[in-house]
């Protein structure tokens, strides 16, 4: 219609509009309507300008509720760590022998016993009918000599001088796993240097032997292993080389660490490495130290070679030196050997070459340096002189003579704490070895961890025989533990703990 309107009006003839009284009149479908669903529960509030379709729909807690919470949630963690070994205050795992397991095994058992009884005799008294009402008697109930009369509830007890003086003597004893330290013997420390293959390590196990650090059943155990890797006269270097890798190869790693006492004197000593790929090992030994054993191989050729290019006889000697050793015990080791046999000139020889380097490095030969010839293999000038027999021309002490009359280093026991650190240990917590150079340390002494000046409590101490103590003088060796750090990157090798 539109089209024919538009064409009349352009050819000037008048619009004609017809209408269609034939059409049906347009009538809209009815939508369907949605069955009934339960409300979204929307658990954050919509954001202006998102769709509703945008958000994932939750179910609503009335129509769909979640599950139960149970009552004690960590029930199964608990469990876990009751059943968890116990540890120490180090983190080492305390060994419980099989006598201490039988015996709380038959307590819990008398224990469980007496609750069964207890709860049986409650239950025949609700059964039981109660018996008659009896008058009550005037006579009081005669008092027994020799038993004590019992207070009644709300009375005070009366406690006598005897029992007083038994509880503060009980609060002066130190607890099972604290020992009491040795006054009578001063700490001393030593370090065995030298070049590879002189026998340090023999005569550090020589020295255990002797001192009976070492039982018999353990000495048959070390000979037979030796025998079994051909290696017979190894046995005593076993004593200070504990694992397996050293034992194969014949060469210290680690360094080894042992104590034994004399009349006057605690000693500490540490068998270093003598290869040079383990000179840093050496270096942690020798800073422990106060005094330095130079052993030297009397044997034709391994002396020369220490000299040579690759020896370490001349390094460690420095090396000793700059980590603040003063004292020198020159041992000239294997002089029983075949092409030795306790000579004169050889021993006068070597004490040639080595005095002009001795002197080179600092120390002063006629103060603070010692010479001894002796055998580790067979323990001849150790304790016992050697025989006459064979060495005629010795006439000084033994070695365990001279550790015992050797002169102590200077100490500072009542000035401000210094103890520098040589080494750490991630265990549950940290774990510091050091030596005490100044002051004293005790349980709940607060130190400083400089350069970083951080403030940490002391929390357990350890002697060398890894025993507790409470406090430890100049000159221990302990291994302790802190706390109260924030972060244990800040404390390594070279740190200084002081006082605050």
């Amino acid at each position: 219609q539109r089209r024919v309107h538009g064409i009349q009006k352009m050819s000037g003839e008048e619009p004609k509009l017809t209408l269609n009284t034939k059409a049906k009149p347009f009538v809209p479908k009815a939508k369907p309507v949605p069955a009934e669903q339960p409300p979204i529960f929307m658990p954050y509030p919509q954001m202006p300008g998102v769709p509703m379709n945008y958000y994932p729909p939750m179910p609503n807690p009335e129509v769909y509720p979640p599950n139960p919470i149970p009552q004690n949630e960590y029930q199964e963690e608990e469990e876990e760590e009751e059943r968890k070994p116990e540890r120490d205050a180090f983190g080492i795992l305390i060994k419980k022998s099989k006598k201490k397991k039988k015996k709380q095994n038959k307590e819990q058992k008398e224990q469980n016993q007496l609750e069964k009884k207890k709860e049986a005799k409650k239950e025949e008294k609700k059964v039981a009918p109660k018996p008659k009402e009896q008058p009550k008697e005037d006579k009081k109930e005669e008092v027994k000599a020799g038993e004590e009369e019992k207070t009644k509830p709300g009375e005070e007890q009366k406690v006598t001088p005897a029992e007083i003086k038994k509880a503060e003597d009980d609060e002066e004893e130190l607890p099972a796993k604290y020992v009491e330290v040795d006054e009578k013997r001063m700490p001393i420390s030593i370090v065995f240097i030298g070049h590879v293959d002189v026998g340090k390590s023999t005569i550090c196990g020589s020295i255990m032997v002797i001192t009976e650090k070492v039982d018999q059943r353990t000495i048959k155990k070390y000979e037979q292993e030796a025998k079994d890797k051909k290696r017979d006269t190894w046995w005593l270097a076993y004593v200070m080389d504990i694992n397996d890798d050293e034992r194969q190869r014949g060469k210290t790693v680690e360094v080894g660490r042992a104590t034994f006492v004399t009349e006057t004197k605690r000693y500490t000593i540490y068998d270093a490495p003598g290869h040079s790929s383990y000179v840093p090992n050496m270096i942690m030994g020798a800073a422990m130290a106060d005094i330095g054993a130079f052993v030297i191989s009397a044997k034709k050729g391994e002396f020369e070679s220490g000299f040579d290019r690759g020896g370490q006889t001349l390094e460690h000697l420095l090396l000793a030196k700059s980590l603040g050793i003063q004292k020198l015990v020159v041992i000239i080791n294997k002089m029983d050997e075949s092409s030795v046999r306790w000579s004169k000139e050889r021993y006068e020889f070597i004490k040639s070459q080595l005095t002009p380097a001795i002197v080179k490095y600092g120390f002063n030969v006629e103060k603070n340096v010692t010479w001894i010839p002796l055998s580790g293999l067979t323990g001849a000038n150790i304790a016992k002189p050697v025989d006459k027999a064979q060495c005629h021309w010795y006439d000084g002490p033994t070695l365990m003579e001279l550790l015992e009359n050797i002169e102590l280093p200077p100490r500072v026991y009542e000035g401000p704490i210094r103890i520098p650190v040589l080494d750490k240990l991630k265990d549950r917590g940290t774990d510091i070895f050091g030596k005490v150079h100044c002051g004293k340390i005790q349980l709940g002494s607060k130190l400083v961890v400089m350069p970083y000046k951080i403030q940490a409590e002391v929390s357990a101490i350890q002697n060398m025989d890894d025993q507790y103590v409470k406090y430890a003088k100049a000159g221990e060796n302990i291994k302790f533990r802190l706390k109260g750090i924030p972060n244990e990157d800040f404390i390594y090798k070279g740190c200084l703990l002081c006082g605050p």
